[in-house]
């Protein structure tokens, strides 16, 4: 499975992503409480106070560029980074840097397969 783009936008004071995938996988966000590690297990610098980190189980970066790679954020309120690298175990980390922890919510499509997160 692969993850292809990560669209954003803002509709009034929130903001959205959405997280392109060729099917339906496995996913989870949470802020990491630690050192966040990539495929080696070497930690990966991050800029910003906190960092909300999906995780794509079995998943690759299809999208422009190779991993790691640093997306455009596009303007949003809440998130000022967007960092796709490989994480341990076969997995995809979406690193979103933050100046502060926000409330999420965050759902999936089937078809066609994408992750959606609402912030603020």
């Amino acid at each position: 499975m692969s993850l292809s783009a990560v669209n954003t936008s803002k509709q009034g004071c929130a903001d959205n992503l959405q997280f392109q995938l060729s099917a339906a996988t496995a996913w989870k966000f949470a802020y990491a409480t630690g050192p966040i590690l990539d495929f080696t297990g070497a930690p990966v610098p991050t800029s910003a106070p906190q960092n909300l980190v999906l995780t794509l189980t079995n998943t690759t970066w299809t999208g422009a560029g190779s991993t790691p790679i640093k997306l455009a954020a596009g303007g949003l309120d809440y998130v000022s980074s967007i960092n796709v690298i490989e994480g341990p175990s076969n997995t995809t980390l979406v690193v979103l840097g933050m100046s502060a922890q926000v409330e999420y919510v965050a759902s999936d499509s089937k078809n066609p397969a994408y992750v959606s997160l609402g912030l603020g």
